[in-house]
């Protein structure tokens, strides 16, 4: 079979191209091909090379104005006016991420029958813009298979799904992070076939995606293989490397986002364990490796806890941060 890889994401390179999970698609005899978006660089810190894979990739220019368009398509789904209580939270965790101006547009637009105006009026537009390089290139290798994991959005999503339904292609989509089905997925399009992770992923497609059991395929986490491997490190090693005692109770910090005050929690906790209020314990803080601490996350190696000790290989993070 000629199957094509689509990836746009630096997550994705992560979790499916550098585990070289798909090389063993080629390994079996298919021939298997890497496309990237021509902004790439930009958007993917360690691109794919003869280091990562041996899968040739191949660059395909995303159309800016198509992208421009699903875009706003997807954000005016997450305004979409709604009565239960998952999608107003959904709506307001987007509109903290959007301009004013931007969040009076969209609450506009999400208004019924104006909504539907909306809609059919960026789709005509994107009917016009049909001729890309991403639908040429469909068109000219016919691949038996495209297979796209995802955030279930970005620079190819829609497009795919739309191009490999005119072409007849098949398409797999596979879901890269646990909200991907409840509040990241695509705005007007379903892919024919999505992989999640487990059975309440395959729940979440089918409630807030509108997805049919069917089409929807329990098939693991990718990212999660990792665990199959023996730990660099074992558990003396970890406690010497940190300095922790070879008895203490540990407790885990892990970082989430830049918007949550990851200092003040950690201040918190170190200063409830002194007092006794919590028992004695270390506490191991590992952030978020794109969540900069936390709020004041520049502030994080100033600290001086008493209980709180930060992962070694993310100390050169937070100082660049």
């Amino acid at each position: 079979m000629k199957i094509q890889i689509y990836v746009e994401h630096d997550i994705v390179v992560r979790h499916f191209i550098n585990s070289r999970v798909f090389e063993l698609l080629a390994k079996r005899g298919h021939d298997v091909t890497l496309v990237l978006p021509d902004n790439a660089p930009k958007r993917i810190s360690s691109l794919p090379d003869e280091k990562s894979t041996f899968l040739p990739v191949h660059i395909v220019s995303m159309h800016p104005e198509r992208r421009n368009i699903w875009k706003k398509l997807f954000l005016l789904e997450k305004f979409r006016y709604r009565l239960d209580g998952a999608a107003r939270n959904t709506k307001k965790a987007y509109a903290k991420l959007q301009h004013w101006k931007a969040n009076a547009l969209f609450s506009f637009f999400a208004l019924p029958i104006v909504r539907q105006v909306y809609i059919k009026l960026k789709l005509k537009r994107l009917s016009q813009l049909g001729e890309t390089d991403l639908f040429k290139k469909l068109q000219k290798d016919k691949p038996d298979l495209v297979i796209h994991p995802s955030v279930l959005d970005g620079v190819y999503f829609d497009d795919l799904i739309e191009f490999c339904k005119a072409l007849s292609i098949p398409l797999i989509n596979i879901m890269n992070s646990w909200d991907n089905p409840s509040i990241k997925h695509g705005a007007v399009n379903n892919p024919e076939c999505l992989l999640v992770w487990g059975e309440q992923t395959r729940q979440h497609a089918v409630k807030y995606m509108k997805m049919t059991q069917k089409h929807v395929k329990v098939f693991g986490v990718a990212q999660f293989d990792v665990y199959r491997h023996s730990p660099r490190l074992d558990r003396a090693d970890f406690r010497a490397k940190h300095g922790l005692d070879r008895d203490c109770r540990i407790l885990l910090y892990a970082g989430s986002s830049k918007g949550t005050d990851e200092t003040a929690h950690l201040n918190l906790i170190d200063k409830l364990i002194d007092q006794g209020k919590l028992p004695p314990m270390k506490v191991i803080y590992r952030p978020h490796p794109w969540g900069n601490g936390g709020a004041k996350g520049g502030s994080i190696l100033s600290q001086s806890w008493k209980h709180v000790v930060i992962e070694t290989s993310m100390i050169e993070y937070l100082k660049s941060v």
